[in-house]
This record gives C-alpha cells, sequence and structure tokens, in this order.
C-alpha cells in the first residue's frame, strides 16, 4: 500500500472483479460434472531431414500463424563445462545479440517489424530457439533464425551486459530466503549429478566469450536436433522452406555422458540456509523422483494433485486454511531425462515453523498410507483433465508439448493419451506409486530463514546442518547483514515536499504527491507523511511514525480506481498491529502480532533515505504485508553507482535491487541530503516512476 503498491490497480480491480465472481459462484451448488469429452488433437508428420535433424510437423488451420521450434539436445546445462556453471545459459540468451552479418539491433528490428515473437532459453537436457510468426513472414523469420543458430558471434560487449544482467539477477535470487532454499535444494537432492548445478558468483565471472563460442560450435548441430512445426502449414511445403533456409547448418554434437547418479539418501536430511533477520522460514522438502518416461507418471501426477496442487490441496488447506500458518503451501514435481525430483514447498512464520515442518511430513506419510478419499480424488482428476485441453489450444502450445514429450523420452502418443490416463487413475492407484515413489522419512529438508531462531525449534526433528547462502557449511550465530543490524534513527528528516511523475510504457499516467511534516504530539517526536496520487486513480496516504525509534504508529489509505475502491486503516502498538482493509481479497479485521523491528507500509521507502550505502551495502527489515496478513522481509541491496537523470536534475546514485512484497524492482537513492529516492523501475512492469521536484 505504499507508493509502488498503486501501480498495482489495474491487477488488483481484475483480482476484486475475480473474487466478487468466486463468491456468488459459491453460493450456488455447481452441477455435476460432464462426461469427459474427446480432445481433437491434430495428427502430425515426421520426418528426418538432410541434416541429421528430426522434424515433426503438426497442422492447426484455425489461424495463419506458424511456430518453429528447433530443441538442441546436449546444449543444455547439463553440459556446462566443469566450475563454469552458467555457458548454456548464456549462449541461448546471446543468440539475438549478433550474427556475422546482422547486428543485434537489425535483428530485433526485423522481428519487431514482422510482430514476431522469439525466445531462445537452456533448461537441463537441452536448448532451444523458437520463432512464431504470421504465415506470409515465416520465410523472413526461418532465414533471420537460421542466421541466430548458425553464424552467432557473441560480440564481446553483448556479452559482458548479458553477464552484468545475470550476476545482478543472482544477487536478487541470494537476497530472497525462498530462493536460497531452492537452490540449496537443488544442490542437496542431484548431489554430483549436473542436474545439482547452480550459477553461482565465481562461476559466472569465470566465464569467458570464447566458453561461449565453444560450447556453441559443440553443441548446436542439428545431429541431434529435434524441430517441431505447428500451424497453418502444409507438411511438405514447410520441410522444404526450412531444408532450403538451413541448409547451411551442418554437424553432428557429442553424445549424451554418462552422469553420476543422484544420492539415495538412507536418512532424513536437514539443512538450514541462514538468512539472519529473516522473520519468516522458507521450506523445500522432497526427494528424487522416476525418469519421465516411468509408467507411474499418470498416477504420480494425481498425488501430487491431491496433496499440493492448488488451494485445494492438503497442503494449502490444512497449512493456511486451517492452520493459518502461511499464505500457501504446495507440491510439485519436475520431469528429467534422468530421475527428476518432487518437493513440497511453503513460507510460513518463526513462531511456527516446527508445526508446519510436522505436518508437511504428516501429510506426505498421510498419501502413502491411507487410501486417498474418493471426493479428494475426483476433484484433482476434474482439475487436471479439464484444464489440459488449455494447454494445446495454440500451435506454439502444442509444439511445446509434443517437443517436450519427444525430448525427455516419452511415448509417441504421450500428449494425445495424457487426458485419458489421468482419468482413469484410481484411489488405489495413488497409493500403490506413492508408497513406490514417495520417501517421507529419507527426504532432503532445506530450511531458509534465521538460523538464531529457527534451528533450536527444528533440532527435534534431526541432526541439523547449518549453510550461508552459497551453501558453504557456516555457524548458526553468524552475524546478521549489515543492513539488518543498523539502528535507524529517523531524526534527522527534515520536512519537504516530493512530486514524482509516474510513466506506462513511456507515457506519462499519473503524478504522486508526498508531504513530509514533523509534529510533536503527547509527548512523542513523530514524522507524519501524506501523500496524493492522481490520474489513472485517485489515492491518498496518511503515515505516522516516530522519528528517533523509527516506530509506526499508523497508516491509512484511500484509492478509487473505476468503480474500485480501497482502503487502508492500521496501528501498532505494544507488539500488535489492528485494524481494517478493504482490498480485493476482501474485507478484513486484521489484528497480527508483530516481530520487534516491523514497519508498516510506506516506512521502508523512509529506511532507504535513512541509510548510508556507503557503509553499509545492504538493508534487511521486517514489514506487515497488508494484503496477506502476514510480515515479509524487506530488502534492499546495493548493486552498483552510476549518475540519474530525472525531471528533477542529474543525481548520483546508488543502484539498489529491492524485493519485498510488492516483488522486485530497481531503486536509485541518490547519494546526498535529503537521499531521496529518484527513480524506481518495477521488474516484469513497463512502470517507471520519477523524480520531478522536491523542497
Amino acid at each position: 500500500m505504499r507508493n509502488r503498491m498503486l501501480f498495482t490497480v489495474s491487477a488488483l480491480v481484475l483480482a476484486s472483479a475475480t473474487s466478487a465472481f468466486a463468491q456468488q459462484k459459491a453460493a450456488v451448488k455447481p452441477p455435476p460434472p460432464l462426461p469427459l469429452g474427446e480432445v481433437k488433437f491434430p495428427a502430425f508428420v515426421e520426418r528426418s531431414l538432410s541434416s541429421g535433424a528430426k522434424v515433426l510437423v503438426v497442422e492447426n488451420h484455425e489461424q495463419p500463424v506458424v511456430s518453429v521450434n528447433i530443441y538442441l539436445r546436449g546444449a543444455g546445462a547439463t553440459s556446462d563445462p566443469e566450475g563454469k556453471s552458467g555457458v548454456a545459459d548464456l549462449t541461448a540468451a546471446l543468440l539475438r545479440a549478433g550474427t556475422k552479418t546482422r547486428s543485434s539491433l537489425q535483428i530485433a528490428q526485423i522481428f519487431d517489424g514482422m510482430g514476431a515473437q522469439t525466445s531462445a532459453n537452456a533448461s537441463p537436457d537441452w536448448a532451444s530457439l523458437s520463432v512464431t510468426a504470421l504465415k506470409g513472414d515465416i520465410d523472413l523469420a526461418m532465414a533471420t533464425a537460421a542466421d541466430m543458430l548458425v553464424n552467432a558471434t557473441f560480440p564481446a560487449d553483448e556479452f559482458e551486459t548479458q553477464r552484468k544482467r545475470t550476476l545482478t539477477n543472482l544477487q536478487v535470487q541470494l537476497s530472497q530466503p525462498a530462493q536460497l532454499a531452492s537452490r540449496v535444494f537443488t544442490t542437496r537432492v542431484y548431489g554430483p549429478h549436473p542436474y545439482g548445478r547452480v550459477n553461482t558468483t565465481s562461476s559466472l565471472r569465470g566465464i569467458t566469450r570464447e566458453d561461449l563460442v565453444n560450447f556453441h560450435q559443440s553443441y548446436y548441430k542439428p545431429g541431434n536436433a529435434l524441430v517441431v512445426i505447428a500451424g497453418d502449414v502444409e507438411p511438405n511445403e514447410i520441410i522444404g522452406k526450412f531444408e532450403r533456409h538451413f541448409a547451411a547448418w551442418k554437424g553432428a554434437t557429442p553424445a549424451r555422458q554418462k552422469f553420476a547418479a543422484a544420492p539415495a539418501p538412507a536418512a532424513r536430511e536437514i539443512v538450514l540456509v541462514n538468512k539472519p533477520g529473516a522473520v519468516q522460514a522458507a521450506f523445500r522438502i522432497g526427494h528424487t523422483i522416476a525418469p519421465a518416461p516411468h509408467a507411474d507418471w499418470p498416477a504420480l501426477v494425481v498425488a501430487q494433485q491431491i496433496l499440493g496442487g492448488g488451494s485445494k490441496g492438503w497442503l494449502f488447506d490444512i497449512l493456511r486454511e486451517k492452520k493459518g500458518y502461511t499464505y500457501g503451501a504446495y507440491a510439485q514435481a519436475a520431469q528429467r531425462v534422468d530421475p527428476g525430483h518432487f518437493q513440497m514447498f511453503g513460507d510460513v512464520r518463526n513462531e511456527v515453523a516446527d508445526s508446519a515442518l510436522q505436518w508437511f511430513l504428516d501429510l506426505h506419510a498421510k498419501i502413502k498410507n491411507e487410501p486417498v478419499p474418493a471426493t479428494d480424488l475426483e476433484l484433482a482428476k476434474a482439475q487436471l483433465t479439464g484444464s489440459f485441453p488449455l494447454t494445446i489450444e495454440t500451435p506454439a502450445q502444442i509444439a511445446a508439448q509434443v517437443a517436450s514429450s519427444r525430448l525427455l523420452g516419452q511415448a509417441p502418443d504421450h500428449v494425445q493419451t495424457w487426458r485419458k490416463r489421468l482419468a482413469a487413475v484410481t484411489a488405489a492407484d495413488v497409493q500403490r506409486v506413492a508408497k513406490a515413489h514417495y520417501h517421507p522419512e529419507n527426504a532432503v529438508i532445506v530450511i531458509s530463514g534465521d538460523a538464531n531462531v529457527l534451528k533450536p525449534k527444528l533440532e527435534k526433528f534431526g541432526k541439523i546442518t547449518v549453510v550461508d547462502e552459497e551453501g558453504r557449511p557456516a555457524s548458526a550465530a553468524a552475524p546478521a547483514p549489515s543492513g539488518a543490524a543498523i539502528r535507524i534513527d529517523g531524526s534527522a528528516i527534515k520536512p519537504m515536499t516530493m512530486v514524482y511523475g509516474v510513466s506506462y510504457q513511456g507515457n506519462p499516467v499519473a503524478e504522486n504527491t508526498m508531504v513530509v511534516s514533523r509534529a510533536s504530539e503527547a509527548g512523542k517526536d513523530l514524522v507524519k507523511v501524506s501523500s496524493a496520487t492522481s490520474g489513472m486513480m485517485n489515492a491518498t496516504n496518511e503515515l505516522v511514525f516516530e522519528a528517533k525509534s523509527f516506530t509506526p504508529i499508523s497508516v491509512k489509505m484511500e484509492m478509487q480506481a473505476g468503480a474500485q475502491t480501497m482502503s487502508l486503516n492500521l496501528a501498532h502498538a505494544n507488539g500488535k498491529i489492528t485494524g481494517t482493509s478493504k482490498l480485493p481479497q476482501g474485507d478484513k479485521t486484521i489484528d497480527a502480532t508483530a516481530p520487534a523491528g516491523t514497519l508498516l507500509s510506506g516506512m521502508d521507502q523512509f529506511a532507504i533515505m535513512l541509510t548510508n550505502f556507503a557503509a553499509t551495502k545492504e538493508l534487511n527489515l521486517p514489514v506487515f504485508n497488508p494484503q496477506t496478513g502476514a510480515v515479509t522481509n524487506f530488502v534492499a541491496k546495493v548493486v552498483g553507482e552510476s549518475k540519474v537523470t530525472v525531471p528533477a536534475g542529474t543525481f548520483d546514485v546508488y543502484d539498489l535491487d529491492v524485493t519485498g512484497a510488492d516483488g522486485q524492482m530497481k531503486v536509485y537513492v541518490a547519494k546526498s541530503a535529503p537521499n531521496v529516492i529518484v527513480k524506481q523501475e518495477f521488474a516484469m512492469q513497463p512502470v517507471v516512476m520519477e523524480l520531478k521536484t522536491v523542497k
């Protein structure tokens, strides 16, 4: 509900409408489900090309669109050179960076001019290059894709830019407890198998441009490639076009290596990733599971759906709905060429970490030891079979489904028969596969959070190994991040007025005026902040906190966007946060315990302004999130220094990567007093907030 929360108003309005519709539906008893209808899956043609590649053509004449997808077995992360995790990712990411005849700008202009979509990425076992274009533009699209695939040059400047971007993303991951848990879980579950590799700062810094050139020359060959073309095509014609445009693409790739087996633990392993100051524990619990071609996968997917496939799963029902430990708890599995992995996950309050872990383990065991109720079984199957047709609606989706099944070594008719095999799963099947493939007694349990708080609570579950954010052995009493140890004093805050302009895709859409004042009331030295936003929405905010102790007092908000009205009225006293909220998630009365140091929404902005980033490279603070009713870590990490020009002028700034309840963003804070936030950029959104005036 701080300034940046205003920019999610469209999503909030949509969520509100969806919530109202869901409530209306809940009042009406749904009709019984219809019999499982047939899903018409288009026939496909399979050929071998002269280059050695295999091609599948799937006809879909509903729209004049063609999707060409090239999958390169062996060009995934499992083939990264030893000690250089990240080579496969960088190689794929830089295919669009330039060729022998085209610059990155020229490539972008070609695809943008056609309105075409292109992407390239690397997964563990393969890399892919895909392009989707209108039928009339497919020749130019394929010719450009062929140039990228065959003649990529990996320019040095583009390589350095992409590597810096990847390093920045890694630093953001290392600041997030959930990401830390996932990284360590991956390494522990897979052990020496390459599936267990993760990018590290040292591995990324050790990669050279020549590593990418060599990787490309070795693995980006047609000899072991799969090409899937889907859309408004005639098979013979489109195969001929592909052969012509990719005539220069030749060569074979090395045979897939025999990798060391993932470990099979004989006992439960508990790893605690120390994140000092964290107010939640991020859990990742699981183990390896059967390779993708195994015949038990339909029943395993149904079992996973029952256990934690969504808001109707057991984990969600117990840990959120009945116990209130978390905002959500789920189960999922990754299917791989070699053994994949199964995991349960969720973030819970520190106070209930031990109780939550016991429920994770109990429910994991329950699905093995007890027949699933008929209602749970039928609901899970209905969700899975009902959603499946939505995954094969477009040519690109069909291509992705067919390609995935072939690359994973599944049966040729896997996609066509998948829905019927799900529907045929019985309760006995679920219990049988759970007994065979689920191992709660030997699970790897990774928890990311404050080791000093969590270790004493969790030791009853077994021996705990404490590691740092890179997975190295660490003391449970490791020092907190420098930001978390800092006592913030707001006494220096002076009255001021700041005006920010908000743009969407470069177009001005709103203006926010923030007035900061000082007051003395009831013997307390207070900072009062009032703000008003006009433009695409109208909103007013009022925040009050004690200056010297930086202790919250209250926050109020009123927002009107179209027909959507939202409000918030919270007060902090005696370690409690109380009040009311009217948000798209519903009206609620809030009565929550606030750990020491917890801030109210909006105070994090002033925490940034008051922090000396010349001496402190990371700020880590607990902030109450009124949308979830939980406390979320707010992390601001220095990732660079630069000059930024905004309407208010040019400023020397610290570049911060910020993560919190509102997601990720880039924040630029002025180095000189009054150290105001000069600019904010929002991850995955074309929204920018810039300082217009300050006085």
